[in-house]
């Protein structure tokens, strides 16, 4: 194995009359290694990413140009260029082709045979020509920010060499256009932060920012985007919020459909996102909360369309456009998608409006009382139970092993904050507590332990996660144990945040048991092979999760500025990460304790059936009839169940209404087979008791 260093190697500016230049050494090292079947691997290295060409080291920069460049004007060059080419010969892989979990094949390239794009390939040249990549220019508030990509090799496929830069000088260049006044807005603390996070060289340029725009003594904005029927169905509850976010410190503001102009789909959008961008400075907002129906098509709050022509293969299997409430976090660029940097940070609240039957207010009412009390605990009782992580895995492919990401996330952020966990994996990777994964088995960790973050990977739809949860009713059986220990789940499968289908299961969760459930409404694609080395691409499934996790629980951010943070610093398939939303607060962490119930009404926030109850024999031996006997508060529609560990219904005992009074019913258990089960009382489809019990003949 051998280590290239890259050392001395300069980013120089040339920024005119401000400064004559400003330089930063900038030293970049990997491992090269040759396995046993003679390819190479390239470790401790950001690997470039175009299917089908040679997989190569690149770097990345990202650097705050001064308040006065004009960003339609940067070029960037590279002077004074040494370069080496290296001994020996490799054998260097394409970057795979990206597949779906059921293994969809991305892109179909007729240039690409066996996995390598023969143009490439078949050439005896260095790939690629140059060394600069690419360079884009964005926006966070008006902060300026240049990110230039460099390719720190180039790989001749007939020669097998490989030539790398040991020194040169990168040289940005641009025109000067004065600030007018009307553009400048005080820097809120936040802002300031976040770029101090992203760029190389804040120390050498942020303070031209500062001396133009301080800091502003207001309090920072919560916006709640509200439809006005929820307003009307959901007062006390939404009141209470509001008061709860008063209490932590925000300036709430509530608008609804006459505040942006109302309609629905894409109208609605496009008049909620232009509000935001006229209003969000002046305002200082920095937090977003929608409720509401979040189709994108037809609803009221919907979330955005980030593009009509989608992806070609998506469209193909039946998926036409993606959308996402990105669409009105980054507000600085003439559209949702100019850049990868989040003005301010959003979560949600979905509702559905159900057929009358089923009584959705009271899913918005539990959610939100859930949630105030999960903000309103006390530090000692949080601590006690959310440091605990549930992971668990399905193989996607032979070659895409989510069990590998998943281990780095407990290693890399659990292990450093002394997190406890309990890993439920299809395989034996970093002796994981158990090596088969199925529905039962994480139903059966969830139903007995508390958990304050649940993260999986596998393959998904809408309504299931593949051996995780097999559908929404397990989800709602998951909520009968620890119902006042509600964790943070991070779904890293395709489509589990499908807003524009009634039943997704990211909705589902956080309607009956999550404080915050964060999932894609898009397909999302997999780079066979990335994670067999310990390491995978920042652009796939798998990275943008893995990348959450880090700003959630590595630095203790709130889910809506983790969420940021993790597109912000991605590549690639924008897809991938811009498709990932948050529904809950985006304020909301796992650090979010202690806040004060000062004018909110304790009894606002019980249960909403709390005299619901559920009584049955743990276990049946010889008898084949025992009684169920249960009661409720008050007439409502009930459901009684019996459901095996994967959640399928096996006898339906009550399907009805009911007077509010005890019942005992009857169970003959003569055509169960032995094992464990599940007595499932179901109360105006909301209100959810599970008890278990085990069948011994």
């Amino acid at each position: 194995m051998k280590k290239i260093l890259f050392s001395g190697f300069i980013i120089l500016f040339n920024i005119s009359q401000l400064f004559a230049s400003i330089s930063k050494e900038i030293s970049s090292d990997f491992l090269i290694n040759k396995t046993h079947n003679g390819n190479t691997e390239f470790y401790n290295a950001q690997l470039s990413y175009k299917p089908g060409v040679p997989s190569l080291p690149i770097k990345i920069y990202k650097f705050l140009l001064p308040p006065d460049a004009d960003i339609s004007t940067v070029t960037c060059t590279i002077e004074n260029l040494a370069q080496t080419t290296m001994d020996g010969e490799y054998n260097i892989n394409p970057a795979a082709l990206p597949i779906s979990g059921d293994g969809s094949i991305k892109y179909e390239n007729k240039n690409v045979v066996n996995g390598k794009d023969i143009t490439i390939y078949s050439k005896d040249q260095f790939y690629p020509e140059g060394y600069i990549e690419n360079v884009s220019v964005g926006m966070l508030h008006y902060y300026k920010i240049v990110t230039v990509e460099i390719n720190l090799c180039n790989y001749n496929p007939i020669s097998k060499k490989i030539k790398t830069i040991t020194n040169g000088n990168v040289v940005v260049n641009y025109s000067q256009k004065p600030n007018k006044r009307s553009d400048i807005y005080p820097i809120a603390a936040d802002f300031k932060d976040k770029v101090k996070d992203l760029v190389n060289n804040y120390e050498d340029l942020g303070k031209l920012y500062e001396n133009i725009a301080p800091p502003p003594v207001r309090a920072p904005g919560y916006l709640i985007i509200a439809d006005t029927q929820m307003l009307s169905r959901c007062p006390v509850s939404i009141a209470n919020l509001k008061k709860l976010k008063t209490n932590e410190g925000y300036t709430v503001t509530t608008i609804s459909q006459p505040d942006w102009g109302g309609g629905t789909g894409s109208t609605a959008a496009s008049r909620i996102r232009s509000w935001l961008v006229n209003n969000y400075q002046s305002k200082s907002i920095k937090y977003v909360l929608f409720i509401g129906d979040a189709n994108s098509r037809s609803g009221t709050v919907p979330m955005g369309i980030l593009a009509y022509n989608g992806d070609q293969t998506a469209n193909q299997l039946g998926f036409p456009y993606p959308y996402s409430d990105f669409y009105y976090a980054q507000l600085s660029g003439s559209s949702p998608l100019s850049d990868m940097y989040a003005e301010v940070s959003v979560g949600r609240l979905p509702y559905h409006y159900y057929p009358t039957q089923y009584d959705q207010p009271r899913y918005m009412d539990n959610t939100i009382n859930r949630i105030i009390s999960y903000e309103t605990e006390s530090q000692t009782s949080a601590m006690s139970w959310r440091k605990s992580a549930l992971l668990a895995t399905y193989e996607f492919q032979s070659d895409v092993v989510g069990a590998y990401m998943l281990e780095q996330v407990k290693n890399n952020f659990l292990s450093p904050k002394s997190w406890t966990n309990y890993r439920i994996y299809d395989r034996n990777v970093g002796s994981p507590n158990e090596t088969y994964c199925d529905t039962g088995r994480v139903i059966n960790a969830l139903l007995t332990k508390k958990f304050g973050y649940f993260q999986w990977s596998t393959h998904g739809c809408s309504n299931a996660a593949k051996q995780v949860l097999y559908n929404m009713h397990t989800v709602r059986i998951t909520s009968t144990a620890n119902a006042t220990n509600p964790p943070i789940v991070v779904m890293g499968s395709c489509l589990n945040g499908a807003m524009d289908t009634l039943d997704n299961i990211a909705e589902c969760m956080l309607n009956f048991k999550s404080v915050a459930s964060i999932a894609h409404t898009y397909l999302t694609w997999l780079i066979p092979q990335e994670t067999n080395s310990g390491s995978f691409l920042p652009n796939s499934g798998l990275g943008t999760p893995y990348k959450f996790a880090g700003a959630l629980i590595g630095s203790s951010l709130p889910c809506g500025d983790a969420l940021n943070q993790a597109r912000s610093s991605s590549y690639g398939d924008v897809y991938n990460f811009f498709t990932l939303n948050l529904y809950g607060l985006p304020d909301v962490g796992i650090n979010s304790y202690g806040a004060s119930l000062s004018g909110i009404n304790m009894n606002d926030i019980k249960s909403a059936s709390p005299d619901n109850n559920l009584f049955i024999n743990s276990a049946f031996t010889n008898n084949h009839i025992t009684q169920i006997n249960f009661s409720i508060s008050e007439r409502s529609y009930v459901k009684l169940d019996v459901c095996n560990l994967q959640g399928r219904i096996v006898k339906t005992l009550v399907n009805g209404f009911k007077e509010a009074k005890s019942y005992s019913i009857p169970l003959n258990t003569e055509s169960l087979s032995n094992g464990i089960y599940l007595c499932k009382l179901t109360i105006n489809n909301n209100a959810n008791i599970s008890k278990k019990f085990t069948v011994l003949k």
